[in-house]
């Protein structure tokens, strides 16, 4: 098998194109509304090869090819239980039937090369187009898509044009000039939850602040951008970022104001276990001792964290009547937001997740970037870190290029007496890396693995509608007396998430689902994992996630799973669907009561366990890669928010946690970075009181 080819074949890449998305005529009448539709409705191969030039690593580009090759030679397709046919001389069927061996398949590349193109040509078949008209199918699920000028038609609320509804201008950028030298008191690297508030705090102390960030600066119009558009604009590697064996979808902001600008505003503080832990075991006193939450509530107010603006729409009121049905706990998220809430008591926007045109999320752009930018800091946006000069162990310089709205991509150095690195769990410490920089903990990072079980019901749900997540289910928080658990939450759902996510047994079946979409909701099962994994930079200089769910924490989330499940029963899901390929669908005969057929499920549902690209798992939240400690050897950084070994590096981002909180991490972040940016102020202003 040759180890690479020159391009990838087009008319292979129609034909898988068409083998998961092709027209249905027989389904005419099981699905009147979309059967008629296939991929080429929305060009659906060009898309899937640019999305693979985009975005795929070297690795993965040689995996695929090797792939595309062998399914084109008869006696892969008879060991995987087909007929002896090149994958170009199948049936439809026949086709289908091969990739479902591959999706089930006991070798862990067949069922990842399967994964990986299945979510990849599913979520672009339901979320194109990126631009235009809207989808062929967005009538047929009731779906509005973004509220942009040109879906008036199609019955969108139009945009207020009173004063009060508009948002506050972006947050101001700054250019350089094309040969002038760029200097700093200090460098901050990232803008979102660790970087904005450091930002703020030091400009705010009088130091000289330049901000740089390698997304772009997002503005209300921008933000009024559909479902793949916002995945390209405001996420890593265009929102297909995944660890090395594509078991686990990783989701991170790259935008100004980071993963702020993108979550879903749930602000939930370190449990007090986790505190306890975090100050016995890498001596974080102030975790315990008052500073902590001291930060906290000056987060809390800055960012007017609060539940007045958090209404449970369908999916979380479903969440809520399952667990009261059921005595478990549940509880209001506090949430960040001023005039989220509209008149009619709903949320104004369904998009939160590809940022707030209305200005009403308090993210770091509206917040402490606003107030850095105020008090006189920089912000220079497009802009990626490469590497820390340094001499000996003092850094005196940062390596960045700079990408230009031309597309130029210009190198330059700049000069600071301080640097904070706050670009996240997987970008810190991978600057770190390419610096030259070592620690046994650099790289350590936790996820927060997280999967999902999905349930449809007899009325509509619409989980794209409303306020994203404003209920948790604590009732499993705790499963060893640690502090170890999985929480239960619901998750914003828009037709390409769904398409990639569903379960796809055949075309036809997948086509079925789809035709239910306004009728499904899903609950989310967040796990506090005990094990951590490892970044590392790949062969293109990029962070690269090795990451394997422990069987540990396995166990915790599927405790979470069977706790989900029931859920969904106790809220009347009449039709319930476990997170993993070969699970099935269950239909409940009650929504209370002993079934014999619902615990067989529940039990079918740990019997197969959460298999590697056997199942959904995905991680919105990435921590600890540069670890605070007392004690060098338990971490790279020290209490202070300084490297251990490094004069003039600070790090102030989700990667100074410890351990996962277990919760939504952003308050925990935001908390850690506030109590550091005082340290980093008064060490910063005793050695240059002479600072502005």
């Amino acid at each position: 098998m040759p180890e690479k080819f020159d391009a990838f074949d087009e008319a292979q890449i129609a034909r898988l194109c068409e083998t998961f998305v092709p027209a249905l005529p027989q389904l005419a009448e099981e699905a009147p509304r979309t059967h008629a539709f296939s991929g080429r409705d929305v060009h659906l191969d060009r898309e899937l090869l640019q999305a693979l030039d985009r975005a795929a690593s070297p690795m993965a580009v040689r995996r695929l090819k090797r792939f595309f090759h062998g399914i084109e030679q008869p006696w892969v397709s008879k060991a995987m239980g087909g007929p002896w046919k090149a994958f170009s001389a199948m049936t439809q069927e026949e086709r289908e039937n091969l990739l479902v061996a591959f999706s089930h398949s006991r070798l862990p590349i067949a069922r990842r090369l399967f994964q990986g193109l299945k979510r990849l040509s599913l979520f672009l078949a339901y979320g194109l187009p990126e631009e235009g008209a809207p989808h062929p199918l967005w009538p047929a699920f009731d779906y509005p898509g973004p509220r942009l000028p040109q879906d008036d038609a199609w019955g969108v609320v139009e945009r207020s044009n009173s004063r009060e509804s508009e948002p506050p201008n972006p947050t101001p950028t700054w250019t350089p000039c094309e040969r002038g030298e760029i200097t700093a008191d200090v460098v901050i690297v990232g803008s979102g939850a660790g970087g904005g508030v450091v930002a703020a705090q030091l400009a705010q102390a009088g130091l000289d602040v330049l901000v740089i960030e390698k997304g772009e600066a997002a503005t209300a119009e921008t933000f009024r951008v559909r479902e793949l558009a916002g995945m390209r604009r405001f996420f890593e590697k265009q929102g297909s970022l995944t660890t090395d064996d594509l078991g686990l979808i990783v989701l991170a902001g790259s935008v100004l104001g980071g993963g702020t600008t993108v979550n879903w505003q749930t602000c939930l503080a370190p449990p007090e276990a986790v505190r306890r832990q975090w100050a016995s075991e890498y001596g974080f006193e102030e975790a315990i001792d008052g500073r902590l939450d001291a930060a906290i509530a000056a987060v809390r107010e800055r960012m007017n964290i609060q539940t007045d603006e958090s209404p449970a729409n369908r999916q979380n009121a479903l969440l809520e009547a399952g667990c009261q049905a059921l005595g478990y706990r549940c509880e209001v998220i506090p949430r960040n937001a001023s005039g989220c809430i509209g008149a009619a008591g709903r949320s104004k926007c369904d998009f939160c997740g590809f940022g707030c045109p209305h200005g009403a999320k308090q993210d770091t752009r509206v917040t402490y970037l606003a107030d850095a930018v105020a008090a006189g800091a920089r912000i220079l946006c497009r802009t990626e870190a490469e590497r820390l000069r340094f001499e000996g162990k003092r850094a005196t310089g940062l390596d960045v290029v700079i990408h230009d709205e031309s597309g130029r991509h210009v190198r330059r150095t700049i000069r600071a007496k301080s640097f904070v690195l706050s670009a996240g769990s997987l970008h810190t410490p991978t600057i770190l890396m390419r610096s030259g920089y070592a620690h046994p903990h650099l790289g350590t990072l936790y996820l927060h693995p997280t999967t999902a079980v999905f349930g449809r019901y007899a009325e509509p749900v619409k989980a794209w509608e409303g306020v994203p997540q404003s209920r948790v289910c604590n009732e499993f928080d705790d499963l060893d007396g640690a502090g170890y658990g999985a929480r239960i939450e619901c998750a914003p759902a828009h037709p390409g998430l769904w398409g990639m996510n569903l379960p796809w047994e055949s075309a036809a079946d997948h086509r079925r689902l789809m035709e239910q979409l306004p009728y499904l909701g899903n609950l989310i099962v967040l796990s506090r994992d005990k094990r951590p994994g490892r970044v590392t930079l790949g062969e293109d200089g990029q962070p690269l996630i090795e990451y394997r769910l422990h069987r540990d924490d396995a166990q915790t989330l599927l405790a979470g799973v069977a706790g989900a499940l029931k859920i969904e029963r106790a809220a009347g899901a009449v039709e319930l669907f476990g997170p993993q390929v070969n699970c099935g669908a269950y239909y409940p005969s009650s929504s209370s009561g002993e079934e014999p057929g619902f615990q067989s499920y529940l039990e079918r549902v740990q019997s197969i366990g959460l298999p590697l690209n056997g199942c959904g798992l995905y991680s919105a939240h990435q921590m600890g890669t540069c670890r605070l400690s007392a004690s060098r050897s338990d971490g790279p950084v020290r209490l202070d928010g300084r490297m251990h070994d490094l004069a003039d590096v600070f790090v102030a981002d989700g990667s100074l946690l410890p351990t996962p909180p277990g919760v939504n991490p952003m308050l925990s972040i935001l908390g850690v970075s506030h109590l550091i940016s005082e340290r980093i102020a008064e060490k910063l202003l005793a050695r240059q009181p002479a600072a502005r």
